[in-house]
């Protein structure tokens, strides 16, 4: 390998072999960086499901994240109210318009179209988009809706992030029940008519009527119904029967409403787990005798699935059989990955020569290697049994999978043998990515040594690491890891300690100069030099930067 690129970035590593008051350690667990992975979560574009992304140290993968990434998903809502003005209205307007502009806001433009007061309207309401429709059109029935729904929205929405929504008095409540109910009743319009059926049966739920929120939403969308606000209605359902005593029927409903949004599986997801006793396998064959079809158990079983740090490749061939097109599985098979990644991978790595010590430990490493060993063969094997199914989609992120797991199972020649066929799949730019990051972990790996023609062929796959490195956060962990945990550790292996200390080095360096958060690994290239090298490794090492002419 030429070590230019190595021994210009690792200048700390040899300055660390002096004397200084330096401490090589990192924080407390970075729930997203605390196992050793090489497999992105992001080799799948389902919508929504991020929250879901595998981490065992938090409920929701998204739950520290600084961006609500969910937030940027189509709000359907919106997208109704665009088309019901005619689809004339941006996306910026309709958001300001529904969610921003409060109920006095609307109810002047009301007054302004009605009786021409006030004569004239703010200058934001004026320029709005949506104003000029209902101005045009004179719609005073979806305004009156608004108004309404907006005075009432302050029992049901906190006013900021750290609220809880307004406790107001029954009786008032029950008014603005009445109003919606009454308007039920009277509007012919099915947009409005729905609108007001969500309405009663959200505010029927925040008053405790639960029996009348259960009744109304039975009484407002049927079955074929496909109105935006289905979803949200459904799952106050879903919250009533919880609060009324029926947490098996309430976890049903909410895999419901889960399956129906992209924006709120989230907020599904939470009320499913308060009704399933955190997904407790113990109620799962009772919970799915209540489902009606094949693919409503395909979802329960689901939901049950994207809980926990368990195997659950029983559940998932399960879920295949039950609907081979359920979006799920590829969620799930990711999240099985990641375990393997986390349960046996990491434990392995650091047992093995030059292992380095991670936060997450376990207490039984023998049990958890005889374990997972067998989850590697049985998981492997599913995936390839989907890759060739005809009814599976995306079938080259199994194939992919199982390349991966064949690597990590040491079985270098099939993992690399697998991982060339996914090409013939229709691979997603990011699923080639990821095969070729696999097949760089072979190549460190499928021979006793790396050799000097083998560093040739590495480099070239290491720059182009380092350059998806440089702008993708997986991938610059990935990178880090690869140099720390595969480079180094075999090196050292090998007994070329110097090279180990330079792997380490780089990988201290990238990753501090790429990340403003403290990592796991950040210093160990120090402790390493400080605590594990002889005089005579240091000078090989200082070689390698005194050398004018370096070769591979």
């Amino acid at each position: 390998m030429n070590w230019k690129l190595f021994t210009a970035a690792s200048v700390s590593v040899v300055l660390s072999a002096f004397p200084q008051n330096i401490i090589g350690c990192g924080g407390s667990e970075d729930p997203y960086d605390y196992y050793t992975s090489f497999f992105s979560k992001e080799t799948t574009d389902l919508n929504g499901y991020r929250p879901f992304y595998y981490t065992s140290l938090l409920t929701f993968y998204s739950d520290w994240e600084n961006e609500n990434k969910e937030a940027d998903l189509p709000d359907p809502v919106l997208e109704e109210w665009k088309k019901y003005a005619g689809g004339k209205v941006n996306t910026a307007d309709a958001e300001q318009f529904i969610y921003t502009f409060n109920a006095d806001y609307i109810g002047q433009l009301n007054g302004h179209i009605s009786r021409k007061q006030p004569a004239t309207l703010p200058a934001d309401l004026n320029k709005n988009g949506m104003t000029a429709y209902f101005t045009s059109t004179k719609d005073l029935d979806a305004l009156n809706y608004l108004v309404m729904a907006k005075q009432a929205e302050k029992y049901s929405v906190a006013s900021d992030a750290w609220s809880s929504p307004e406790r107001g008095d029954s009786l008032e409540l029950n008014r603005y029940i009445a109003g919606a109910d009454a308007q039920y009743n009277k509007v012919v319009n099915p947009f409005l008519k729905t609108k007001y059926g969500f309405l009663r049966c959200k505010l029927a739920f925040y008053n405790n009527r639960f029996k009348d929120c259960i009744r109304w939403y039975d009484e407002a969308f049927a079955p074929t119904d496909n109105s935006a606000v289905k979803e949200q209605a459904l799952a106050y359902k879903a919250g009533s029967l919880f609060k009324s005593g029926k947490a098996k029927e309430a976890a049903y409903t909410f895999s419901q409403a889960f399956v129906l949004s992209a924006k709120n599986k989230r907020s599904h997801f939470m009320g499913f787990l308060w009704a399933s006793q955190n997904a407790n396998p113990e109620l799962k064959n009772s919970y799915l005798a209540l489902a009606k079809n094949n693919e409503e158990k395909a979802n329960l079983l689901g939901m049950f699935s994207l809980f926990g740090s368990s195997y659950r490749l029983t559940d998932i061939a399960q879920i295949h059989q039950l609907s081979p097109t359920n979006p799920m599985l590829e969620i799930l098979a990711i999240r099985e990955i990641n375990k393997i990644e986390e349960q046996f991978l990491t434990p392995r790595l650091h047992s093995e020569k030059g292992g380095k010590a991670f936060y997450f430990t376990w207490e039984d490493t023998k049990s958890a290697f005889t374990q997972s060993n067998q989850a590697l063969v049985n998981t492997s094997v599913f995936f390839q049994k989907l890759a060739v199914d005809k009814n599976t989609k995306n079938p080259a992120l199994y194939l992919a999978g199982a390349a991966y797991i064949e690597f990590i199972n040491k079985n270098y020649a099939k993992a690399d043998a697998l991982a060339a066929s996914v090409s013939k799949l229709n691979p997603s730019q990011k699923i080639k990515e990821q095969v070729q990051l696999i097949r760089l972990l072979v190549m460190a790996n499928d021979q006793p040594k790396i050799d000097a023609p083998r560093e040739e062929k590495l480099l070239t796959e290491l720059k182009w690491l380092r350059q998806k490195a440089a702008t993708e956060t997986e991938y610059r962990i990935f990178y880090r890891n690869f140099l720390s945990e595969i480079l180094s550790q075999k090196y050292q292996q090998q007994g070329d300690v110097a090279k180990a200390a330079l792997a380490l080095g780089v990988a201290d360096l990238f990753d501090l100069s790429e990340s403003e958060e403290e990592s796991y690994g950040e210093g160990y290239g120090i402790d390493f030099v400080r605590e594990q090298m002889t005089t005579t490794q240091i000078l090989t090492l200082y070689g390698y930067f005194d050398n004018k002419t370096p070769t591979p």
